[in-house]
């Protein structure tokens, strides 16, 4: 009789887990349109403060990937520790003035491109 009872709290558990784990999957993993806004607002802003130049064969240098619960921002290209700390500067004002969650900025020194099935490093 116990073997049952054993069973029984186990499945409870399961589907209990289970449960939680769509509900991760599908209502908190998908960014709404409000979320591509927001982020895009903060890109534009940062943009036009600082004055990216175009990098890569005219490419742009910054990107968003808006989140649900944060938007991230990747900057590409080598800037010095003086002009990240004014990007970072900038963002943080913006954020306080638009945003109504976390953001992240990211520095990255390299860009790769898959073009041809061919993954080719794009230095900025």
């Amino acid at each position: 009789m116990a073997f049952f009872k054993r069973v029984g709290r186990m499945a409870g558990w399961t589907i209990l887990l289970l449960a939680g784990f769509l509900h991760l999957c599908l209502c908190l993993s998908t960014p709404t349109g409000a979320d591509a806004a927001e982020a895009s607002g903060i890109v534009k802003a940062v943009s036009s403060q600082f004055g990216f130049p175009d990098n890569a064969g005219g490419e742009r240098a910054f990107y968003f990937s808006p989140h649900p619960r944060h938007s991230e921002i990747a900057v590409y290209g080598k800037y010095s520790m003086a002009e990240q700390d004014r990007i970072l500067e900038i963002a943080r004002t913006v954020r306080r003035e638009k945003a109504t969650k976390p953001v992240w900025v990211v520095f990255y020194g390299i860009r790769w491109q898959n073009k041809d099935s061919i993954r080719k490093e794009i230095i900025p």
